[in-house]
């Protein structure tokens, strides 16, 4: 299709993409009414990578890789039912987005909710659930070791307080009681550091035997970031237990010495002083190392800041009422446009002259706009080409110039005008061509040869009878009664009275005597047919020299044009084109946009005084008859 056709398309079916535009406008606007209002509020968050070497997985991250988990982090299901117990009502996944802010280590969360309050509510509580939650899910692995060493401060410390309070009243039995305690501390230092070992033993064989390849074993160690992780923190646990282990056999040793015994002849108040010192001093590494699992914690742990915290929204995001309209609009222009196409190219009849000469293998010689069905319109059947302002008049010129040059040397002497149905107006046809052909000086006489439903005498207002029937049954040798019309060289030869067998009487020779009969009288002779979905037309074809086909856009189908031409041409006519008619004015596509230029140009025109009219009898609408 043509930019034209295009614009012929959009001026046929505007008012369908209008109803369209509008339905779906005012259908989204209705569903932004009674749609509940959603807000929207964000918080955002700096997530900073651990100060010292990583012992963990986290630490081992790129920037852009630590952001992107904890945005995977930050809407897991764990952060969310937590969210939502602290709050008393579900925080559902759909509620929440998180995005990336873009070359940066910041993290939009955004929350959606039905009330402003709410969103704003959701997205802090939210957040302030995570850091709790990662700060206990990153200082796990120290957890254990922090108790530990707490509990034995503790231990330690009320060992110092019992060593002050007995230090005055020392006897045996009080350092008895010592060395009894601090066995039982050996001892479970003892296990502990058998444990440590042979957990750096599992760590160790672990990484020399991982497979490399399923099936294969390799002797290099390749400990990956857990495992490196996990036997730094049991040497380092072991070493302290070891150190703290060295400090309680001297405890021991301290102890053991009898009171006034060779060699360690101390009074029972020294022992417990010196005792004393070194619970001290054992209580001062277990301070060490506690704060140094503390300090090592904190510096593998990242950091994860609310820079900006949430506010309510003013204003809902969603519904937005003038873009769902807008939305709703195009949808429904769009909608409707495919409707329109699918309905125009799902058409199976004549649409346009390109398709018709593709279709049937002939040339288009003219074009008919529609005249209407006003009583107007149906009598300007003849005195349309009186009226030298009204632009339909050249269709019939061009028509009548174009079946001249269709004659080439030999000019057409007897046309026949069909069409392949009724109601596609090729008496209208027939009517005005003769009309034409006569104003350029030829006679022409018109033959109503469709018996069936003569329709060829009511534009000039004659009788049907007397007429062909009435000359072919009588035994006459008297010329067909012609009768003229008030139009100079323009004569018709009316249908005359009904008869039962219209076919026998076109297919006998008296038919073929009368056409030539005519032709002495006249320069061009024009039949106006039935249709030739009825046999009528295929026993007149031999007597033409030329067939016209009439075919009315939008109405005539494919097929049937298609079996007229091919009956026509089995019948031996001499089909010489097609004439569209009634063509809607608005598809101005057909005339090559000659239409709007002819109508502008005629009313500039000053009305001619001397134009002639013809009044016909009061009939029936027959603008577009057969």
């Amino acid at each position: 299709m043509d930019p034209q056709s295009y614009v012929g398309l959009l001026r046929r079916w505007w008012w369908v993409l209008l109803l369209g535009c509008g339905i779906g406008a005012v259908a989204a606007s209705l569903m932004s009414h009674f749609q509940a209002p959603v807000y929207q509020a964000t918080t955002r968050v700096l997530v900073m990578r651990a100060p010292e070497g990583p012992l963990l997985d986290l630490g081992y991250m790129s920037d852009s890789q630590l952001a992107d988990t904890y945005a995977w982090l930050l809407q897991t299901s764990d952060v969310l039912d937590k969210t939502g117990e602290e709050l008393g009502y579900p925080v559902l996944p759909d509620q929440v987005m998180v995005r990336l802010v873009e070359n940066t280590q910041l993290i939009d969360v955004i929350v959606e909710a039905d009330d402003a309050s709410s969103a704003a509510l959701i997205a802090n509580t939210l957040l302030s659930t995570f850091i709790e939650e990662n700060e206990s899910l990153l200082a796990g692995r120290f957890a254990s070791l922090e108790e530990s060493l707490l509990a034995q401060v503790t231990q330690v410390r009320a060992q110092i307080d019992s060593l002050q309070r007995d230090a005055a009243q020392a006897s045996d039995e009080t350092i008895q009681e010592q060395l009894a305690q601090v066995e039982e501390q050996l001892a479970a230092l003892r296990q502990e550091a058998e444990n440590f070992q042979r957990e750096i033993i599992d760590l160790e064989e672990e990484a020399d035997f991982q497979p490399l390849v399923p099936g294969f074993y390799s002797s290099r160690p390749t400990p990956s970031v857990d495992q490196r992780s996990e036997m730094a923190i049991t040497r380092d646990r072991l070493a302290e237990v070891q150190a703290l282990l060295a400090l309680y056999q001297e405890v021991q040793v301290s102890l053991s010495v009898p009171a006034g015994a060779p060699g360690g002849a101390v009074a029972h108040s020294d022992q417990l002083q010196a005792t004393l010192a070194l619970y001290q001093q054992i209580y001062a590494n277990l301070l060490g190392n506690y704060e140094s699992v503390r300090l090592a914690r904190l510096r593998n742990t990242p950091n994860v800041v609310q820079v900006e915290a949430a506010r309510e929204p003013v204003r809902p995001v969603r519904p937005r009422p003038l873009r769902n309209a807008l939305i709703g609009a195009m949808a429904g222009l769009l909608l409707a446009g495919c409707v329109a196409f699918l309905v125009e190219y799902a058409d199976s009849t004549i649409q346009g002259p390109e398709e018709t000469t593709r279709r049937l293998g002939l040339p288009v010689l003219g074009y008919i706009p529609d005249l209407g069905s006003s009583r107007a319109a149906a009598d300007r059947g003849v005195h349309l080409l009186l009226d030298h302002q009204a632009p339909a008049l050249d269709c019939y010129l061009f028509l009548r110039t174009n079946l001249e040059f269709a004659a080439a040397d030999k000019p057409f002497r007897t046309i026949l005008i069909s069409s392949p149905g009724p109601d596609e107006g090729k008496t209208t046809v027939a009517v005005n061509l003769g009309a034409a052909i006569a104003q350029g000086g030829k006679r022409v006489v018109l033959v109503d040869a469709d018996l069936r439903r003569p329709a060829l005498h009511r534009p000039f207002g004659l009788m049907v009878s007397p007429g062909l029937t009435d000359w072919l049954r009588a035994p006459t040798h008297e010329p067909p009664p012609v009768v003229e019309t008030p139009r100079d060289r323009l004569a018709v030869l009316p249908a005359g009275s009904e008869v039962h067998e219209p076919l026998d009487y076109l297919s006998s020779p008296r038919m073929a005597a009368v056409l030539s009969s005519l032709r002495e009288q006249a320069d061009v002779v024009i039949v106006d047919s039935p249709p030739v979905s009825l046999p009528d037309p295929s026993v007149l074809v031999a007597n033409a020299d030329a067939v016209l086909l009439v075919l009315r856009p939008g109405h005539t189908r494919v097929d049937a044009a298609q079996a007229s031409v091919e009956q026509l041409t089995r019948a031996g006519g001499k089909l010489v084109g097609v004439v569209l008619n009634r063509i809607p004015r608005d598809r101005l596509e057909y005339f090559g946009g000659y239409m709007p230029y002819a109508r502008r140009y005629y009313l500039r025109r000053q009305p001619d005084a001397g134009s002639a009219t013809i009044e016909p009898d009061p009939g029936p609408d027959q603008a577009h008859g057969d």
